[in-house]
């Protein structure tokens, strides 16, 4: 019973765990939340939803995240974003490198501000300062990486930095594309198409600007179509083809759309045919705008085309109004410092990204030292071990063999007692004598054979062994002298024979007192039942006459004994 309540007690525990996990996960109000998943579907309601909201009671967090939803929402729905700046600036005081996301967002909003005000520089550092808040390869990290690197783009295209606004549209590309959204793709394709238009690479140009159109139209997007067109337009050097296209972009143009734009491409268009009057018509229009940058482009195609009329004094006129304002466009542009400072943050992140894949390089290599020390010390220890258990298996092996030889040594002085009191009792025992000689003989034989068993486990024995089998001088065109045992082994297997064959080195030496140690050894070598070849190698020669000058020594020696 009492287990079965603290298993209850603990579960409430581990559910209660769950849940306040879940909660935790989502700090934000439900209505920031409500307004979040709503920002892609509607930004016009969002932003409705947005002002209607009462932040007062709102913590610091949240205010931070109702800022940056309310900038979102402001640019997603074309407005300027300068009213939000105030915002901005409070999200940025918010959040910190480590919010990853709503960071970068701030950064990316920031700079946007930023480059309506003119301040570039400003603009690029903050596009820079967003990107290190994205690292990752998330859906969202992805969407916002392609944002700042349009911007990028953007920005590096307004300053003249045709190369560098290219990969950075190419760049917005790839993290698009890695997200499968065409809505996002065919903008940095229509980039990047534009950017080759400026530099005269007609065949990229209409290449990227056609993959763009394509999926333009798969979507619907009239707005959109009619941009590419007139870019297309623009990017062709037969007027016809480039008449063709503007039609097409104005067909396809919607209320809302650029027609600004269009008059000037209709304008130069015309006046590329010499066809003054409508070109006249499409450029004036232009001049009752508000439009100052496509004005003072307007004067000069208008100047153009008072200049093949004959009126020199209204095409200076237009001249003048060009010359005198087209500077002031190009004070605005610092395209040095901006280059400078895009310079400056490539090499940055170049370092940076170096030092990254030298500490995941360096990294690698400690993982890989420790891994192959653990697997050198695990072989080590699996060598280590079987030599441990061949060294237990040997060691039993030699303590087995040494018993049965003590054993049979027992039994011989057994045997040789119960002879000698046989035969003091006379002759009528003879035949129990002869079956206990014949037992004696038997044990005797059994030593022999332990002896051997015992110098067959030994290293020594395992390497005359090889010496055995290896080709006999002269033998099959063998040429090179045959491998011998050398002194050092030579001492070891003399001490391995005396230690073995003991009982057997004291009974020759006592019996036969004239015969040497190597004498011994030739004689417990024989009964090994080696040949005359390997023991002349065991003792340090390859020509078996050695053994045979030696065995003819040995029988005198054994024949004077006698």
């Amino acid at each position: 019973m009492n287990k079965t309540f603290v298993g209850f007690i603990f579960l409430l525990f581990l559910v209660g765990g769950v849940v306040s996990c879940q909660r935790s996960s989502s700090p934000y109000p439900y209505s920031l939340r409500y307004a979040d998943s709503l920002m892609e579907i509607s930004p016009e309601r969002t932003l409705a939803y947005l002002r209607k909201l009462d932040v007062s009671t709102y913590s610091a967090g949240d205010r931070a995240y109702f800022s940056l939803l309310f900038t979102q929402a402001t640019d997603k729905n074309m407005l300027s974003l300068l009213p939000c700046d105030s915002l901005i600036d409070t999200a940025l005081d918010y959040y910190v490198k480590k919010d990853g996301v709503n960071w970068a967002k701030a950064w990316l909003y920031k700079g946007r501000i930023q480059k309506k005000m003119n301040m570039t520089e400003q603009a690029l550092k903050s596009c820079f300062t967003a990107l290190q808040g994205v690292e990752g390869n998330t859906g969202e990290e992805l969407k916002l990486k392609g944002m700042l690197y349009e911007d990028m783009g953007s920005i590096y295209l307004h300053q003249s930095l045709y190369q560098k606004a290219f990969d950075a549209f190419y760049r917005s590309y790839q993290c698009d594309s890695l997200l499968n959204d065409h809505r996002l793709v065919m903008y940095p394709l229509s980039n990047m198409g534009w950017v080759r238009v400026i530099q005269g690479k007609t065949v990229e140009a209409f290449y990227y600007l056609n993959q763009s159109i394509q999926l333009a139209l798969r979507l619907n997007d009239s707005a959109f179509v009619s941009d590419i067109y007139e870019r297309m337009s623009l990017n062709c050097e037969n007027v016809d083809s480039a008449f063709l296209y503007a039609h097409l972009s104005h067909q396809y143009l919607t209320k809302d759309g650029d027609s600004i734009s269009l008059w000037l491409t209709f304008g130069d268009l015309y006046l590329d045919k010499q066809e003054l009057d409508s070109a006249e018509y499409y450029l004036k229009r232009i001049l009752d705008t508000a439009d100052f940058k496509r004005k003072i482009l307007a004067s000069y195609s208008l100047a153009e085309v008072e200049k093949i009329r004959g009126n020199y004094q209204r095409a200076f006129e237009y001249q003048s109004y060009y010359g005198d304002n087209i500077d002031s466009i190009f004070l605005l542009n610092k395209a040095s410092d901006i280059e400078r400072l895009a310079y400056k943050y490539d090499s940055e992140a170049k370092v940076v990204k170096e030092k990254e894949k030298q500490r995941f390089l360096i990294q690698q290599l400690c993982y890989g030292g420790v891994l192959f020390l653990l697997v050198i010390a695990i072989i080590f220890q699996r060598i280590y071990r079987r030599r441990q258990i061949a060294r237990l298996l040997y060691e039993q092996r030699i303590t087995y063999l040494n018993e049965k030889t003590a054993l049979s040594q027992l039994q011989i002085e057994r045997l040789e007692v119960q002879i000698s009191a046989l035969k003091q009792s006379g002759m009528e025992r003879e035949q129990e004598i002869d079956l206990k000689q014949a037992e004696l003989c038997c044990v005797i034989d059994e030593k022999a054979r332990l002896r051997n068993c015992l110098f067959m486990e030994t290293s020594i024995f395992k390497h005359i062994r090889e010496l055995s089998t290896q080709p006999r001088l002269g033998q099959n065109g063998t040429k090179g002298s045959p491998k011998v045992l050398l002194m050092k082994e030579q001492e070891q297997l003399k001490n391995i024979l005396f230690g073995i064959y003991d009982d057997y080195i004291r009974y020759l030496k006592g019996t036969y007192p004239k015969i040497t140690d190597n004498d011994c050894i030739y004689c417990c070598l024989k009964l090994c039942e080696f040949d005359d070849q390997t023991i002349a190698y065991c003792f340090g020669n390859v020509s078996k006459q050695i053994v045979a000058q030696r065995r003819l020594r040995l029988k005198k020696k054994m024949a004077e004994a006698n």
